[in-house]
């Protein structure tokens, strides 16, 4: 969480309009562990539809693996992409999210 706190700070400094959306590429933690610092202010998480089932398998393992990274915050470590937005890939045009047809 620390690395996604820093991320929400240096974005503060840039703009205070909402945090709507995160968009995860990959189940990476350098990817994923920051999603923990977004969640309470209802920010859409975006990923490949197969992105949460990634995240489940390695999830015990990385929690391991980072948890002076973590903190007290590890059980909560992974935040998944909103599962009804079903989405197979997405990509942004001028900060906006778009999504081609989902699966």
């Amino acid at each position: 969480m620390t690395v996604g706190n820093a991320f929400k700070v240096a974005i503060r400094k840039v703009t205070k309009l909402p945090i709507c959306y995160v968009i995860n590429t990959h189940w990476h933690p350098d990817h994923t562990f920051g999603n923990l610092a977004f969640k309470a202010s209802g920010t859409v998480f975006v990923g490949h539809v197969n992105l949460p089932g990634k995240m489940q398998v390695h999830e015990n393992n990385l929690i391991s693996s980072h948890a002076d990274d973590l903190g007290a915050n590890r059980s909560a470590a992974f935040v998944p992409p909103t599962p009804d937005l079903g989405v197979a890939s997405c990509y942004c045009v001028r900060d906006h999210p778009r999504t081609p047809t989902p699966t």
